[in-house]
């Protein structure tokens, strides 16, 4: 009975466990990246697909058959720095040269591989933040400009691809580049994080489309330059802070803005610094990728929003640039002549564990066992019962 119960402890616990909380995921190869267009930038175009921009060119991913499709680049050639879909199916890219940054934006045509470059803007800007409004217009805010390359703008200005012109936008609270934007759930636009003089930029302050006006945000309690945000599915935003120049070169803070608040809470760090890319998943989890330089590895680091924990993948080989969320829920990412699809769903085994370690077999094994334990533990309680009643009196 001792044996049994024992059993029962061990083997019902294991089984509940198991049960809680969503399978870890995994990586699983896909196409590799057309050499012409890695190392650059990746969306989610409006019909599944995904556009990969990089110094050489354009390519264009379909899920549905692993295969990449190669286009033209962008005349001139250059390095896209920011590159966003927009709802009508087309391309909105801005790019540098060796120079600097290009005063023109460019837009791409799919379905004609056609390119065209906008009319210019109305300041030539280094590393600004890029934005797409709910009313398909586009905010660019920030950068450093040409007069004086070490002093951030604090000017902003709207494109309108109905009509391929920019319009200045009210000048922002605080100077700043190499700063995150986010489009929040009542179609302002959050700018968080950022650099000014060698200095982090604490304050974030949101723009207002409707009124054309900035107000304050709260402000950052860590270092955040060239920080990762997104907009989690109750509407807040989690921030990840990714360069700090002052503690050592990379920061693994993290800090979640409430828009019905107007203010940031710190969140648990993330379990390792450097660099990354973002994705939703679409249980609400947020899909951070960090990368391992000197290793020439790469991992996910996985934030659960409802318990402000982080869970991780085991390492793979290789170098990721951006993470795309697509339409299945998936994530595909690009990398330096290699391409992952990450599978929130999949539990593969541990390398070197035989299976062992996959949370699903662990959940079957659980389940045997506890299963075993409920049958042998009847069988004890019947025959004792059976046996009390053969020795009573008659």
């Amino acid at each position: 009975m001792i044996a049994i119960a024992a059993l029962a402890a061990v083997a019902l616990p294991l089984a509940a466990c198991s049960l809680l909380g969503p399978a870890p995921g995994a990586f699983v190869p896909a196409a590799a990246v057309p050499a012409t267009a890695a190392d650059g930038a990746a969306v989610l175009l409006p019909d599944g697909r995904v556009a990969a921009a990089g110094p050489g060119g354009l390519a264009l991913y379909d899920p549905k058959t692993d295969r990449w499709q190669t286009r033209s680049g962008p005349p001139g050639g250059g390095f896209p720095t920011r590159l966003l879909a927009l709802p009508d199916g087309t391309l909105f890219m801005l790019r540098a040269f060796q120079s600097g940054p290009d005063q023109r934006a460019l837009r791409y045509r799919p379905a004609d591989d056609r390119w065209s470059l906008t009319r210019p803007m109305l300041e030539r800007r280094k590393a600004p933040s890029v934005t797409l409004l709910e009313d398909r217009r586009v905010l660019v805010a920030g950068g450093l400009g040409d007069r004086d390359p070490n002093t951030p703008l604090t000017s902003a200005e709207i494109y309108d691809p109905s009509t391929d012109r920019w319009s200045p936008a009210a000048n922002m609270l605080t100077r700043r580049y190499g700063q995150a934007a986010v489009l929040l759930e009542d179609g302002r636009v959050l700018i968080a994080g950022g650099n000014v003089s060698a200095t982090v930029v604490l304050p974030a302050e949101l723009f207002d489309p409707e009124r054309v006006q900035w107000t304050g945000a709260g402000a950052l309690q860590v270092q955040a330059f060239l920080p990762s945000a997104i907009r989690l599915r109750d509407g807040r935003v989690l921030l990840v802070a990714g360069l700090n120049f002052f503690a050592g070169g990379s920061s693994s803070g993290v800090e979640i803005y409430d828009p019905r608040a107007n203010g940031w809470s710190l969140a648990a760090p993330t379990p390792s610094q450097g660099l990354s890319s973002l994705a939703l998943l679409g249980d609400g989890r947020v899909l951070l990728l960090k990368s391992q330089p000197d290793s020439g590895l790469f991992r996910a680091e996985i934030f659960d929003p409802q318990t402000s924990s982080w869970s991780v993948t085991p390492a793979l080989n290789g170098h990721p640039d951006t993470a795309v969320t697509l339409k299945d829920g998936r994530v595909f990412v690009t990398g330096a002549g290699a391409a992952w699809i990450y599978d929130p769903a999949a539990s593969p085994p541990q390398p070197g564990q035989e299976g062992l370690g996959s949370p699903r077999l662990t959940l079957a094994l659980a389940a045997i066992a506890a299963l075993a334990a409920l049958l042998v533990l009847g069988q004890f309680v019947v025959t004792r019962t059976l046996e009390r009643r053969r020795s009573r009196p008659v």
